[in-house]
């Protein structure tokens, strides 16, 4: 794709979404190439019988009070 389509295809979306709703449909969009990265390497670790990784420990924040 050279850089005039692309141009233009981003002139089209911009007019078709909106600059208003621009910054949270790309955060959609990123959110769901990572969702589908995800279930793609999942699905290769299955086809090759690994595990997949623990998922990270959550711990929740401590408490900034100074005085119960």
């Amino acid at each position: 794709m050279s850089f005039g389509e692309l141009v233009l295809v981003l002139a089209i979306v911009l007019l078709a979404i909106g600059p208003r709703r621009l910054p949270a449909t790309g955060k959609l969009v990123g959110k769901g190439l990572r969702t589908f990265q995800r279930g793609l390497r999942e699905a290769r670790d299955a086809v090759n019988g690994e595990s997949p990784p623990d998922p990270p420990h959550y711990y929740p924040p401590r408490s900034t009070r100074l005085i119960d």
